[in-house]
Parts: C-alpha cells; sequence; structure tokens
C-alpha cells in the first residue's frame, strides 16, 4: 500500500457532539485533514458516497441511534476504509468481534485523552504508507495473516520465505526498518538470520522482533542476545502485536530525527558542514581506494550581502531556502548536499564526470537565474556563481579546496556563472 495525496479527509461519525467537536477540531488543527462529521448511519453513508476514494481513515461511533449493532463499522469496512471504532463499554466478546473485523484499534470513551490517541493513530495512518517491514516466515499461511495486519495499519510489506531470502529482499529493497522473524525455518532459521543482518545493521538503524511459538524461555533470550529489539510469543494478542511495532519504529524515527538534528542545517535542513566533512571523508577514502569517483561542488549566492543590506536579514534567509529548495531537487538521493556557511554549499557526488557535471551546473544557474522569492509582496532575484572540481587529491580538504578556487574564478570573472577546476 502506498502513499496517496489524495487521502486527506477523515470521516467521523459520532453522535455525542462534543467528542465529536473534539475530534474534527485535533484533526483538522493537529494533522491538517478535512473532517467530515455525521451524527448518524444515515447521513454517514450520504456523506461516504462523496469522499469516500478522498478518506484515509474513519473513526466510528459503535452504537449510533440508527445502528445500535456497529452496523455502520461494516459498512465502512466493505468500502476498504481503514476503521477505528469508538466505544462507550466493552467486554471479552465484544472486543473479540470487534477485532475479527480487522479494524485499526477501538477506544474506549472514558476520557478527554482517548482523543489525543485517536489523533495519533491516524497521524500513524499518514505515515505508515512509507514504512517498509519485512516479515520472514517460512510458512505462506502465517506470513499472509501478519501481512493482512500491518496493511490494515497501511505499512508497506515484503515477505520472505527463510532467512537467505530475507537477506535477499533486504539488500533489494532499501529503507527497510522493521523485520519480523520466525526462529525455526529451513536453510537459515532466525537467530542466524539476526546475527547477518547485525553485521552490517545497527539496533536503531533497523529494528528486528524475534517471534516463535515455541515455549521456551532460551529463544527470547537468544533473539535478543543475537540483537534482536524485542521479542514476541505466539500467539500474540493483536493490540500487542501493533503497540509492539508501533515502538519498535517510532524508536528508529526518534534516532533518526536526533540524528538529523546533529548532522541538519536547522534553515535550509541541507546537511550541515560537521556532516559534510564526515561524510565527504568517508567518500574521499572511498575515492582513493579506486571504488568510486568523485565531483566537488562549490555553489554562492552572488551578491549577497546587497540583499540583506537593502531588504533585511529575513529576505536573506529565504534567499538562502529558495536557493537550497532547488539544490535538494538538482542532486541524487547519494548525492551530499550541504549549507557550507553563510550563503555558501557544497555539494560531493558520486560518479558524475566533470562534463555530466558542467552542465548540471549550468542546469542550476540557468534556474536560479530565471527564478525569484516573495518577499512583503515584492518577487526578489538572485543569481549564484559555481565552481567545481573532479580532481583527486591527497586530502579531501584539497578537493574542496580545488572546487572552491575554481568558485572564486567564477566570482571573479564576473559571477553567474560556472568555472571548473
Amino acid at each position: 500500500m502506498t502513499d496517496n495525496p489524495k487521502l486527506n479527509k477523515v470521516l467521523i461519525v459520532e453522535d455525542s457532539e462534543s467528542v465529536a467537536y473534539a475530534l474534527a477540531h485535533n484533526v483538522e488543527r493537529v494533522l491538517h485533514l478535512e473532517p467530515i462529521v455525521a451524527d448518524t448511519f444515515a447521513t454517514a453513508r450520504t456523506a461516504l458516497t462523496k469522499v469516500w476514494s478522498e478518506t484515509l481513515v474513519a473513526i466510528l461511533d459503535l452504537s449510533l441511534p440508527d445502528a445500535p449493532n456497529g452496523e455502520v463499522v461494516d459498512f465502512v469496512l466493505e468500502t476498504n476504509i481503514p476503521v477505528v471504532v469508538l466505544t462507550g463499554t466493552l467486554n471479552e466478546s465484544m472486543r473479540d468481534q470487534l477485532l475479527a473485523k480487522n479494524i485499526v484499534d477501538y477506544v474506549i470513551k472514558q476520557s478527554p485523552s482517548e482523543v489525543n490517541y485517536v489523533i495519533q493513530l491516524i497521524h500513524r495512518m499518514q505515515l505508515n504508507p512509507k514504512i517498509k517491514i519485512l516479515v520472514v516466515d517460512d510458512s505462506k499461511t502465517i506470513r499472509a495473516s501478519v501481512r493482512t495486519m500491518l496493511e490494515t495499519h497501511r505499512y508497506q510489506v515484503f515477505e520472505a520465505g527463510d532467512g537467505e531470502e530475507a537477506l535477499t529482499v533486504l539488500e533489494e529493497n532499501s529503507g527497510i526498518v522493521l523485520v519480523l522473524t520466525d526462529y525455526n525455518m529451513p536453510n537459515m532459521d532466525g537467530i542466524q538470520l539476526i546475527s547477518k543482518i547485525r553485521e552490517k545493521y545497527t539496533r536503531s538503524e533497523l529494528s528486528i522482533i524475534g517471534l516463535s511459538s515455541a515455549n521456551s524461555h532460551s529463544i527470547s533470550i537468544n533473539f535478543l542476545k543475537m540483537g534482536a529489539n524485542d521479542f514476541l510469543n505466539r500467539p500474540y494478542p493483536r493490540e500487542e502485536f501493533y503497540l509492539r511495532i508501533t515502538q519498535n519504529i517510532e524508536y528508529i524515527e526518534y534516532v533518526r530525527k536526533v540524528e538529523d538534528q546533529a548532522n541538519k542545517d536547522s534553515l535550509t535542513e541541507l546537511y550541515n558542514r560537521k556532516y559534510l566533512f564526515e561524510m565527504g571523508g568517508k567518500l574521499f577514502s572511498n575515492a582513493r581506494r579506486g571504488s568510486l569517483k568523485l565531483t566537488t561542488i562549490m555553489v554562492d549566492i552572488d551578491f549577497f550581502k546587497h540583499v540583506n543590506d537593502t531588504y533585511g536579514h529575513l529576505a536573506g534567509d529565504i534567499a538562502i531556502k529558495h536557493i537550497a529548495t532547488i539544490l535538494k531537487r538538482s542532486f541524487r538521493s547519494g548525492d551530499v548536499v550541504a549549507r557550507y556557511g553563510g550563503e555558501e554549499f557544497c555539494m560531493i557526488c558520486v560518479n558524475l564526470d566533470e562534463q555530466d557535471a558542467v552542465i548540471l551546473c549550468e542546469r542550476i544557474r540557468e534556474e536560479v537565474d530565471a527564478s525569484s522569492f516573495n518577499y512583503g509582496g515584492n518577487p526578489i532575484s538572485v543569481t549564484v556563481s559555481i565552481g567545481l572540481s573532479t580532481k583527486r587529491f591527497n586530502k579531501f580538504s584539497d578537493m574542496l579546496a580545488s572546487a572552491d578556487q575554481a568558485l572564486y574564478r567564477a566570482k571573479r570573472s564576473g559571477r553567474n556563472q560556472v568555472k571548473a577546476a
């Protein structure tokens, strides 16, 4: 299941005016989605005929004046829209019946804090289509069951029948953040798989949850000692399964957020100078071993002081962000795009020869020259000078200096141009 920008509405069917208002208010204010509110089954059916293709998730009261036995839940589930059920009471029988319907979750309306939980659930439904999960089990039936549960929460799901196949899937599909693996499998079991995965990925880069139906404490201990982040013993409650999945994914997201804060420039969200030297140094070492070729590009905004002096420093910040946006979309995901300092940017490109680099830089220069940004209702234009180097040196700093010298030549030659070292 992939992300769909058209899914920008949340259907809220609730006969309590205060609960409906609280949900709708937070859906709009916190999640920036459009709430579609109905207070009866009849009005919900009418609303859904108009917005079903744009509805991300439905929040449904289990008992409505014209549908006291959960009829609205069955109706919405038939449209394949994910459902969160609201209920005033819940016993074990009702719980089992609801979970059998493959709903996202249920929420008991006992306190205002439950609204926050629903909003968190919806937010995850926004994020999950970008989350990749690998399910490893030699049983097709179990894989299908786990896939169904994960896809109910809109995750992207990959499958493998044993450890060897799982390693191939990981190699061929970048960005998998969670692996669910059984213990007992042919060719390579779960413990061996985790050992292989941990040779390449740390616990903070890729989470692993071990699964087993064997009633043995040693299996869970071995999973965790070998490098699993978590363990679930079958059969597990459906709610616990989802909670463990969410906790492990949010752990990865938290680590990445911390790393981004350390490695990203706060104004532009490009990499910062510290990260540039760290990653650039690693790429340079690989280039020295002959495994790849590097091109270094330096970009500087022309007459930037004039922008600050004429319009103010806020306009200068907008100019920097404007150039950063153009640079971000102009380079490949494997390239390092960084704010070097002030109004200067630096890019480290892998396996880009000089001719292609010059063409790319000219295209960037022309795009900047033809564009403008708005400040105070007025369009403001800037230009950039660009220097690049594909030469090999003994130090990464010397390669940066070479591109910087080419940039200096572009400045001295009249600005708004590209020079190669």
